[in-house]
């Protein structure tokens, strides 16, 4: 046991957990590459693959050449090009390395590794050669990328009439999960929100869903009245074998814990928050096992979380006046820093040796902006010391008759370029009358608070922001004037 910051962390022996978390990546479920690295698995951190072994795979007609190495790496014996509009066929794979999901393909004989995705891009360089495009119910739509320079153009996009409790986007792909009965939850291309793709009725009350990276595993949080016990349960997404969502294995069973506040994934795990009488916990769980691997004992009840989703930590805000906002490493299971801004989270993509700029958004209605730093320029994508560099505060809010207008939802676009920030009140009896919340962009190239805003009369008070993976649509989670909750998808003009 120790204390920091506020955050009581309990470790497993260090010959168990590493040996716990090696069996799980060698499991029938994590087991997905041949040689040269695991998938992981719902292969987070990469973008999920489109094609299969044994298909017959082409290069875009209007692409560039794509590389075939002797090995799948990125420093891989450079061996051959395959060229635009030639075919090849898949023989082995994939292997997910270096961000990179790479095949090995028979080109005419020529036998090579060449990469189907690259995450740090967030591009796909290959396509089915049968159809000549890539069938993917969760593609980019055609609208135009929200950028600031198309802000005053947002207009709501056509959308079944939902009342939510709740929703989450995939980071990678562009789909969409609404809890929207007490009993049932669907997912939505997340830029083209016309009609459910598919549905799920669950056992008990639906409390909140959330969405892995890739889009190809949600999690449902239900609990069960009668018994007073909460469960998760996992199901898979993928089109391209079944319209339907499946559900994985046995629930996560809950009882005995506190209960459940937010729910998120990161690679390869499913972290759960739950918070009651003033003090949380976050609970890291092992996916491909079902097993606990960790726990932070918070000394104050959660009211954020967000992960990095390479899953080197998660960002947990805790309530009261005393709270604050912790960096989680989820490797080592320690508290690794901590400041005294909490509230609503955002963490746009990092680059070099920076994980990214970690928003938080406070009841004055200003947004702290904190640079999360790796203290290794050779690993950039692990937290290790965790540093937390303060940027600036921005003031987006002003007050209204006296009384403060808080930040309540946050989103960073996919690009780390653009902020959506909600507004709300914390006291509804406070609330004025005529208060209507708002949705504020700030430029995170510049601090500038753009002078273009997302207005409707309906608007309430905003508890949850999202942009889809190809930044078309901004997924917007509000109460309306009556306190009933709603969601409203937007895109540019």
């Amino acid at each position: 046991m120790l204390c920091r910051n506020g955050v009581i962390v309990r470790r497993f022996h260090r010959l168990i957990l590493p040996l716990l978390i090696l069996l799980s990546f060698v499991s029938a479920a994590g087991l997905r590459a041949q040689s040269g690295g695991l998938c992981p698995p719902d292969y987070l951190g990469y973008l999920p693959p489109r094609l299969a072994l044994g298909n017959a795979g082409a290069i875009r007609a209007d692409g560039v050449p794509n590389r075939v190495r002797e090995t799948p790496a990125l420093d891989g014996h450079y061996l051959f090009d395959i060229q635009p509009g030639s075919r090849f066929t898949l023989i082995a794979g994939p292997v997910c390395a270096d961000g990179v999901v790479w095949w090995r393909v028979d080109s005419d004989g020529r036998v090579g590794w060449t990469a189907e995705s690259n995450t740090a891009d967030r591009t796909y360089y290959l396509q089915g050669a049968e159809t000549g495009v890539v069938i993917d119910a969760l593609a980019p739509g055609s609208r135009p990328a929200i950028t600031r320079d198309n802000l005053d153009s947002l207009s709501a996009l056509p959308y079944p009439d939902l009342m939510p409790g709740g929703f989450d986007t995939a980071a990678f792909a562009n789909l969409l999960a609404v809890a929207d009965r007490r009993d049932a939850f669907s997912v939505y291309h997340a830029g083209n929100p016309f009609e459910a793709l598919a549905s799920v009725t669950v056992e008990g009350v639906l409390r909140r869903v959330a969405v892995s990276p890739s889009a190809s595993l949600v999690a449902a949080a239900t609990t069960d009245l009668e018994m007073q016990a909460e469960r998760v349960t996992l199901y898979r997404y993928d089109p391209r074998a079944n319209p339907d969502l499946q559900p994985l294995g046995e629930p996560l069973d809950l009882s005995g814990e506190p209960p459940l506040l937010a729910l998120a994934f990161s690679q390869p795990y499913l972290i759960t928050a739950h918070g009651a009488g003033g003090s949380g916990m976050v609970i890291v769980w092992d996916m491909a096992t079902g097993a606990e691997a960790g726990r932070f004992a918070l000394l104050f009840a959660p009211t954020e979380l967000i992960v990095d989703k390479t899953g080197s930590g998660a960002f947990v805000s805790t309530q009261a006046a005393e709270g604050a906002t912790n960096l989680l490493d989820l490797e080592t299971m320690e508290n690794v820093a901590s400041v005294p801004e909490h509230g609503a989270l955002a963490l746009s993509r990092g680059q070099a040796t920076s994980l990214g700029q970690l928003l938080i958004g406070g009841t004055d209605g200003a947004v702290t902006v904190y640079n999360v730093l790796a203290d290794d320029a050779a690993l950039p994508d692990r937290v290790r010391s965790g540093r937390l560099e303060r940027l600036g505060r921005v003031e987006v809010f002003p007050a209204l008759d006296d009384l403060p207008v808080a930040v309540t939802a946050l989103a960073v676009d996919p690009s780390g370029q653009l902020a959506a920030i909600g507004s709300g009140t914390f006291t509804m009896d406070d609330e004025p009358e005529a208060y209507t919340g708002r949705v504020a962009f700030l430029d995170l190239a510049t601090g500038l608070v753009s002078a273009a805003s997302l207005r409707d009369d309906s608007f309430g008070s905003f508890y949850a922001l999202t942009f889809s993976a190809d930044s078309q649509a901004l997924s917007a989670g509000y109460t309306d004037g009556d306190g009933v909750p709603r969601i409203g998808v937007y895109g540019a003009g």
